[in-house]
């Protein structure tokens, strides 16, 4: 063997961890993260300062040798180019260990390609010819379907899904067109939620953190009405 085939190139992978429920990560995720050398995990950064991270709680649960984690702390504010910046760096670090040959994972909650933090960097890993695998996950409004015991679609049913509205009036028009609406991140217009249900009389599920240990759900208005949403939620509007 040769001294340049003995050379072991490094791989980029990402890996979708699930909605919370650390046995919703897939079988070749979880293989993926048990042999990575350096496992990088979104965290966020408040306006005040104070730092968290929903995948950290997930991967806790895999007993991972803590050496390889490298939380990625990301401003969440309203000034995106200081996200940018910290996606930049991190981007950096991350090309510069998979030249070192080293197998690299980047992980986020839900799914990997589904409104996920992982999104901006593998548009940089392309946009800079770094090769990167991407290994799928459950999406948060599959696993409330599951949680709910309901269809989401059956035969030709058409399903919409939205993120972070600025307004319940920019789905109005489409209650028409689609036998089922997904609703992510509600925090956005929850003041709207309570009135926009009871006005459009359609059966609902609503979620939160589904698949952690803080999860809720429920199917009925009353109990809406007097609940805090928050950022971690969603809602999926049903057929009448």
């Amino acid at each position: 063997m040769t001294q340049h085939a003995a050379i072991h190139k490094g791989s980029i992978t990402g890996v979708a961890l699930g909605p919370g429920d650390p046995e919703l990560i897939t079988v070749k995720g979880l293989n993926r993260l048990k042999t990575a050398q350096k496992i990088y995990y979104p965290g966020s950064v408040s306006t005040s300062g104070q730092s968290a991270s929903y995948a950290l709680d997930i991967l806790n649960s895999y007993d991972l040798n803590p050496e390889t984690l490298c939380e990625m702390m990301i401003p969440m504010n309203k000034n995106r180019s200081l996200a940018q910046q910290a996606y930049d760096k991190y981007f950096e670090m991350i090309r510069a260990d998979f030249q070192a040959g080293l197998d690299v994972v980047i992980c986020a909650e839900g799914d990997i390609s589904f409104y996920s933090t992982f999104g901006y960097l593998l548009e940089k890993c392309q946009a800079s010819n770094v090769p990167v695998e991407l290994i799928a996950g459950v999406p948060a409004f599959i696993a409330a379907g599951a949680e709910a015991q309901i269809l989401l679609a059956a035969q030709k049913d058409s399903v919409a899904i939205f993120s972070q509205l600025s307004s319940l009036k920019d789905i109005q028009a489409e209650l028409e067109r689609f036998e089922t609406i997904v609703v992510m991140k509600l925090s956005t217009i929850r003041n709207e939620l309570a009135p926009f249900l009871e006005n459009t009389n359609r059966p609902f599920v609503y979620a939160e953190k589904i698949g952690s240990p803080d999860a809720f759900f429920t199917t009925q208005l009353d109990v809406l009405k007097h609940r805090q949403i928050p950022y971690l939620s969603l809602l999926i509007l049903l057929s009448p």
